[in-house]
């Protein structure tokens, strides 16, 4: 999840094996994209329930949905394959 990058990379790392690689610079890699972030959404905040908050979700409905059944098997997978006791997700 975008909102909690680091730890999952560290989860993509690990499940894949890639941290059997050099993970000096591994770690290094995903430390640097990690404080770099990703730039190109940035837009100005909006007010939540506002009138601009209320049509995206209209919108965009189906989408929050699915996104909120993946932070649920997101935090269940973090428990259930890595062994994480509560995710911040």
């Amino acid at each position: 999840l975008y909102d909690d990058m680091e730890a999952s990379l560290r989860r993509f790392s690990q499940y894949f094996g890639w941290s059997k690689e050099n993970t000096s610079n591994a770690d290094e890699c995903r430390t640097a994209v990690v404080q770099a972030g990703d730039h190109r959404h940035d837009h100005p905040p909006i007010q939540k329930y506002g009138k601009e908050w209320n049509a995206l979700v209209e919108v965009n409905q189906f989408d929050l949905e699915l996104y909120e059944y993946a932070r649920i098997l997101y935090r269940y997978q973090g428990e259930q394959i890595f062994g994480e006791t509560a995710s911040p997700v």
